[in-house]
């Protein structure tokens, strides 16, 4: 008997082998249908699909009346057709010096053989598809032709079994990973909900006591004070509004990074709105002797339905900053008409400066959080940095592009004089019918409307604010009275009428929310209810509404607001509840 000798890359050929993941897996119906159609063409009584590993031969399908499930290698037939790169045909084995004794003719009557190689792609010959009889045999040209091609069948299957056991493994790790993002997700939404309770948290504390402040300064300068006693009261009350910027640019970014910041779209005046934006900032123009100048362009409805506070916003941190950076010469804001599309058009917006300019490698930073000149650019004229991300942000959210224009000097790294902060939003025109229902703009009239003998029920827990809210409801004469609690509001309401009650929300013993779910489900009442709140997100501001209170009003607020709640919801009857703004 002479035994075969290893194929040249053995150690790749058992790779590639093991690589079908194949051996000793149970019977499949693919591979038996193969056994028994070469069978049945060769007219054999045996086929095998062998498979040869490094110390035996395995079989994956078989049919006939040879039963065993593996034979030694050295013994098997197979082991010499993998080192053939065609069919080896033995039509009696009992005349061949290779097997004439080999156990297998002797032991299990393998007399007759033909076999073709199971070639993988690289070439690998892994085992072989076999036809075996008892007796002599000689196969013709076509059955020979049927061997090869379901020889090649055989290794299509097993192609196809290795990506389909590859794809599972791949799903498998797919849903590992989206488990894992899921988990990341959660985690990130969690932290996110953290970091939105401890800066809503912080906004409490924080404004609390700066609507304290700002409601003292404006008590005081209705005082007699000399010029230097008004000059610092003055520099007091600009530093706590700049104060008040850097904690709403914290809570703005935070919103926006939180997804908890939307659009609210209305129809509004847009040229009184710009106007009164650059109006805010023309003392300062006028103190650095700039020359100050706003166009409009004609063709610009005077109605349209934007999102006001958020254009307003952005405005105010453009004509601010070019207020920061402009010692001398001009300041323009231009607002043009682009393209439109049925409805709805482009607006562009442009914030003009002769200021320091900007240099090309913080150009490409300034919409950046925290992001600034240089040093000496924040230590000279102060901020936090986070102005043009909020602008890009606010831009971005209500479906626009903002960017920015300053000349160069030099090579590449030297700014030149001046810069354009410019933006584009869509605006959307108003119907005729819209333009018919529009109200006039009441804000007038609520700055002059009397409210006198208003019976408000005032619930403060904080002192220094329960003596600004009184101060200003005295000169309103508005009839009040001031409580430190929940409860205390219930015990007011069971006692005597009032037609309005300004709630704060956090408060000792009972809180706002809980006071206003009382009123409203058990009491039965519909006495307006108006939040006073220095939480600072649109989502809490809904919860308030949605538990029953008709407004809220941000602190700190300013005495006007106040006002204007008392002319709305100061009459008997509850009006339909709506959103304030913080």
């Amino acid at each position: 008997m002479i035994f075969a000798p290893n194929p040249e890359h053995e150690d790749a050929r058992l790779k590639a082998l093991h690589d079908y993941n194949v051996l000793d897996t149970v019977a499949e119906e693919d591979f038996d249908e193969i056994v028994h159609l070469a069978s049945q063409i060769c007219g054999t009584s045996v086929a095998l699909i062998s498979l040869v590993d490094h110390d035996r031969q395995w079989f994956k399908a078989q049919t006939g009346y040879i039963t065993a499930k593996q034979t030694p290698r050295d013994i098997s037939f197979c082991s010499h057709v993998i080192n053939r790169e065609d069919e080896m045909v033995i039509e009696d084995a009992r005349e061949d010096i290779r097997f004439h004794d080999n156990p297998l003719v002797h032991d299990s009557d393998v007399i007759f053989y033909a076999g073709t190689p199971l070639a993988t792609e690289d070439g690998h010959k892994i085992g072989s598809l076999c036809v075996i009889d008892n007796q002599p045999k000689r196969l013709d040209e076509g059955q020979l032709f049927a061997l090869r091609v379901l020889g090649k069948q055989v290794i299509a299957q097993l192609e196809n079994r290795k990506k389909v056991r590859d794809l599972r493994i791949q799903l498998d790790e797919n849903q590992k990973c989206l488990k894992v993002a899921e988990k990341a997700k959660e985690e990130a939404n969690q932290a996110n909900e953290i970091k939105s309770k401890f800066l809503a948290h912080m906004s409490h504390e924080i404004r609390t006591p700066l609507h304290g402040m700002i409601g003292l300064i404006g008590m005081m300068e209705g005082g007699e004070l000399d010029k230097e006693q008004r000059e610092i009261l003055h520099m007091l009350e600009k530093s706590t509004m700049n104060l008040k910027g850097i904690i709403n640019d914290i809570l703005d970014l935070s919103k926006i990074e939180s997804g908890k910041m939307t659009t609210y779209i209305h129809a509004f005046d847009f040229r009184q709105m710009v106007k009164e934006t650059f109006e805010l900032y023309q003392p300062v123009a006028m103190n650095k002797d700039l020359d100050y100048q706003v166009e409009i362009g004609d063709t610009i409805p005077i109605h349209l339905k934007m999102d006001e506070m958020k254009i307003r916003q952005i405005l105010s941190n453009l004509l601010s900053n070019a207020m920061k950076f402009t010692e001398a010469g001009q300041i323009k804001l231009v607002v043009e008409q682009g393209k439109q599309s049925g409805q709805v058009s482009w607006l562009t917006f442009r914030v003009q400066d002769s200021g320091i300019g900007i240099s090309p490698k913080k150009q490409a930073l300034i919409f950046d959080e925290f992001e600034q000149e240089d040093e000496s650019t924040t230590a000279k004229f102060g901020g936090t940095g986070l102005g043009m991300a909020i602008s890009q942000k606010l831009t971005v959210l209500m479906g626009g592009e903002i960017g920015l224009v300053s000349p160069i000097f030099g090579e590449d790294t030297l700014a030149g004089p001046g810069t354009e902060f410019w933006f584009t939003l869509p605006a959307t025109h108003l119907t005729e019918e819209e333009k018919r229902k529009l109200l006039p703009n009441t804000s007038d009239k609520a700055q002059t409307e009397d409210v006198s003998g208003i019976r408000v029920l005032v619930a403060e827990d904080n002192k220094v604010n329960q003596r600004i809210i009184d101060k200003i409801l005295t000169k309103f004469g508005v009839e009040f009275q001031v409580v430190s609690n929940g409860e205390e509001v219930l015990h007011a309401l069971t006692s005597q009428d009032f037609d309005l009650i300004l709630m704060d929300i956090s408060m000792p013993v009972m809180d706002g929310e809980e006071a206003t779910r009382i009123i409203r489900q058990k009491m039965k009442s519909s006495i307006p209810i108006v939040a006073l709140t220095a939480n600072a997100f649109d989502d809490d501001m809904q919860r308030y509404i949605e538990q029953g209170m008709n407004a809220c009003m941000g602190k700190p607020f300013r005495k006007e607001e106040l006002r204007a709640m008392l002319v709305e919801f100061g009459k008997k009857g509850s009006p339909k509840p709506q959103a304030g703004q913080a």
